[in-house]
Formats: structure tokens, sequence, C-alpha cells
């Protein structure tokens, strides 16, 4: 029986451990990017629209912010006040009453953005690495669990078995 409860303390333990070394990985991951400043010149955008509105390129970037510098309108080259673009989120719109709603414009802007590097690369292969090895860690649960019960029902059998004067089965050491 203290076989048992030491193999499940082993359990336990690594267990814990497992999911510290999880938790620290992924801080490390997500406090590590280094924070990049860009821009881009003449992005452009067909069909501005004030209700929908149209994804800049880099609105995929992590935890990205844009802010349009100027906007040339397609048809005639003429500048757009940046007054009648909103931005959110990385997404343009035209204002309502600005005049030009539906039409193909350039936008330059610049964005920030957090971009990965060495650690945080390193980290979240390490955590994902390490988060795709616990449903192994829940069978290997499951299987000391089963010896404790099986360990604990031949003690049960065995003891009954021997208050009758039948055969004792002595479980071999793990």
């Amino acid at each position: 029986m203290e076989k048992a409860a030491s193999l499940v303390t082993g359990i336990v333990v690594i267990s814990v451990t497992l999911i510290v070394g999880i938790f620290i990985l992924s801080t490390m991951q997500t406090s590590s990017w280094t924070v990049t400043t860009a821009s881009i010149a003449n992005e452009s955008i067909t069909g501005l629209n004030s209700t929908v509105g149209d994804l800049l390129s880099k609105s995929t970037y992590q935890d990205v912010t844009c802010t349009v510098l100027s906007a040339i309108n397609q048809t005639d080259s003429a500048a757009i006040n940046v007054a009648n673009i909103t931005t959110v989120d990385c997404r343009v719109y035209a204002v309502a009453d600005g005049g030009y709603d539906g039409e193909n414009v350039n936008v330059s802007y610049s964005y920030t953005y957090n971009a990965a590097n060495n650690i945080t690369t390193a980290a979240g292969t390490a955590a994902t690495a390490l988060n795709t090895g616990t449903s192994w860690l829940a069978i290997v649960i499951v299987v000391g669990f089963a010896v404790i019960v099986l360990v604990i029902l031949n003690k049960g059998i065995g003891s009954s078995a021997n208050a009758s004067g039948g055969e004792v089965y002595e479980p071999q050491a793990f």
C-alpha cells in the first residue's frame, strides 16, 4: 500500500511541476514580445465604405494598432483629409458624410505590434509541446489509480482468504 501511495504522490508532483512549467512558459512568451513600429505607403483599398470597413494588410499582427497618416483618391489622385477616414482595430472606414464612401483609395499608415523573437518562439514551442503531452499524463494518472484500486482489492480479498485458511496471493513489488 505504501508503494501505491508513493506512486500517486510521484504522479501528483510531476503533474503540478508540468502545469507550473506550462504556465511559466506561456507567461514568458507573452511578456517577451519585441514592440515594433513600421509603416506602409499607398495600400490600395477598393470601395472604401462607412459600414463594413476594410481590413488593412497588417491587421493580423499580434496586438497591432494602426494609424492612417494619409489617403489618396485613386480616381483623381486627390489627397483625402484623414478626418474623413476612421480606423478601428486596423479596419478603415469612410466617415459617413465625408464624401468618400465607395471610393477606391490608397492609404498610408503606421502600425505598432508585438513581434516574435527567439525567446517568444522558444517559449511558445516548448509550451505547446508540453501542453500536447498532457493527454499522456491523463493516461498515466488513470493507470496509477487503477493500480491503487487493484492493490486495495487484493489486500481485502487476500485478508479474507487468509482468515478463511485459503491461499493468499502476494503481489510482486513494483
